[in-house]
């Protein structure tokens, strides 16, 4: 979706409003679609490892949490990362991507000074590193662009992390019903996260 959509759009576009536009759109989309992927395949972890794998792997289902969030934050980086290219901030591109580069590497030895040998560094790493490049491509995009998020990217993205929350703790600790409440929980979050002209919408599709 990024480089077949998003980048020949990003090239197309001049002044820095209509970048923000642009990305403001892109990052509600993902939003949309990753947050509720994250949520089901978190909900489902067992099921998708005795489908995919083997019963084998199922300690890795405490990989889950760190590996999604980490997938989350690597396509957030790869948006406001984006941009740079029809612009040719290279120089700036590469500056970032060795700083993740470096923090990827680094991570795992630090983490075994407090973690210990826990196979749980790599995906933490994952996590905290993509984050980290996330946050650098962001904090570049505030300031080269003035970029700022809508009031209503604000509340998608708090809604977002409460329903990532919930879906934790219910999975932790009311595991015998967290099918059932998480998939309410994803509807839920769909339906308040939709402006009211597109739940009108769908409204009128479903009732056609």
């Amino acid at each position: 979706f990024l480089t077949n959509y998003t980048l020949p759009k990003l090239s197309s576009l001049k002044d820095n409003w209509e970048y923000n536009l642009e990305l403001s759109v892109n990052l509600r989309f993902l939003i949309f679609i990753i947050v509720p992927l994250m949520v089901m395949i978190f909900t489902f972890k067992s099921l998708v490892i005795k489908i995919f794998y083997s019963d084998k792997f199922i300690q890795a289902e405490d990989l889950f949490l760190f590996q999604l969030i980490g997938d989350l934050f690597r396509s957030l980086a790869a948006l406001f990362g984006l941009w740079l290219i029809p612009r040719v901030k290279i120089k700036q591109l590469i500056l970032i991507d060795l700083l993740f580069n470096i923090s990827y590497f680094l991570l795992p030895n630090f983490l075994f000074y407090i973690i210990g040998n826990n196979l749980k560094i790599i995906s933490i790493s994952y996590m905290i590193a993509f984050f980290f490049h996330f946050v650098l491509y962001f904090i570049y995009t505030k300031i080269e662009l003035k970029f700022t998020l809508s009031e209503t990217l604000i509340r998608n993205i708090f809604l977002s992390i409460l329903l990532i929350s919930s879906t934790f703790v219910i999975s932790e600790y009311i595991k015998s019903y967290s099918y059932y409440l998480n998939v309410i929980l994803i509807f839920t979050w769909s339906w308040f996260i939709l402006q009211s002209n597109e739940r009108e919408s769908l409204l009128k599709k479903i009732f056609k």
